[in-house]
């Protein structure tokens, strides 16, 4: 399996590396052909591990296909995997920022949907993060959407930490992001991400 692959290429790099193109090309088919998320976060994980074996310049190609594939599904740019590449290749990789940051700070800055509701009111409270409010009703926002924000917040401060001074031409969006959202009330993953964010800024 490709887990058991990523060990090997973990603890045989050198051994690993002439195939680590053919195995990183074979997950990003995986994705594509629709894994679920855990089976995708897993993929990117061991991507990211035969990255790292490489010879460079497999390693130039296949970042150039990556992101030709991050480029038409900009929501994989929240991925951990591709965060450890960019983290692995450091300022160089800013070149590529253009492609996503800005779908990034959009996710980041969405409007937060709400409904209120009387307290009597049932709904499936696993989807839901609910905020008793007085006079018997509630306020309830989606648990999906709440994740979102703070991966997208996670992801921004990832890039900003690998990149450096290239993060530079997405500062002050990336920096009022962080500002607007470490007052976000309702959701502690998204204060905490929001800290996170501003702390790879300044």
């Amino acid at each position: 399996s490709i887990r058991c692959a990523a060990a090997v290429a973990t603890a045989f790099p050198d051994e690993v590396s002439e195939i680590a193109l053919n195995l990183a090309s074979q997950s990003m088919e995986m994705i594509i052909n629709g894994a679920d998320a855990e089976s995708t976060y897993a993929l990117m994980i061991a991507i990211s591990t035969f990255a790292k074996c490489m010879p460079s310049d497999n390693f130039v190609d296949f970042v150039n296909e990556l992101m030709n594939l991050v480029k038409q599904y900009p929501e994989t740019s929240t991925y951990q995997g591709l965060r450890l590449i960019a983290l692995h290749i450091g300022e160089p990789f800013s070149e590529f920022l253009p492609l996503f940051v800005p779908y990034l700070i959009e996710v980041a800055t969405q409007s937060i949907d709400a409904e209120v509701r009387p307290e009597s009111a049932s709904v499936q409270t696993s989807d839901y993060l609910t905020v008793f409010m007085p006079g018997s009703y509630k306020m309830e926002f989606r648990n999906e959407q709440m994740s979102e924000i703070a991966n997208a917040l996670e992801s921004l401060a990832d890039y900003a930490e690998a990149t450096k001074a290239g993060f530079a031409p997405f500062f002050e969006d990336a920096y009022n992001t962080a500002e607007s959202s470490k007052g976000n009330i309702y959701e502690l993953q998204i204060r905490i991400a929001a800290v996170k964010l501003f702390l790879a800024l300044t």
